[in-house]
C-alpha cells in the first residue's frame, strides 16, 4: 500500500509528537512512516516527523483511522 502524499488528520494518537495539525505523509517503510505537519496557512513546518510501528499491518491500520473523514 502506497500511502505516500496522503493527508494524515489531527493528532494521530501522539504518533507525530503532541501536534494536532494535519500532516502530510512524505515517505514510508515496512514499518515507519515519515510526515510533515501542515500550519493552518498551509504551509509545512521544515521538521519531518518519523512514526514506528509493531508491524505493517498496524501502520496500515492506522493510515487508514487517521485518513477517515470527519462524520
Amino acid at each position: 500500500m502506497n500511502n505516500i502524499g496522503k493527508t494524515l488528520k489531527g493528532f494521530c494518537n501522539g504518533y507525530f509528537g503532541r501536534s494536532y495539525n494535519d500532516k502530510i505523509i512524505e515517505g514510508e517503510g515496512k514499518d515507519w512512516l515519515v510526515a510533515r505537519e501542515v500550519n493552518q496557512i498551509e504551509k509545512f513546518n521544515f521538521n519531518p516527523k518519523f512514526a514506528f510501528f509493531a508491524s505493517k499491518h498496524e501502520k496500515n491500520e492506522m493510515v487508514k483511522e487517521w485518513t477517515k473523514e470527519s462524520d
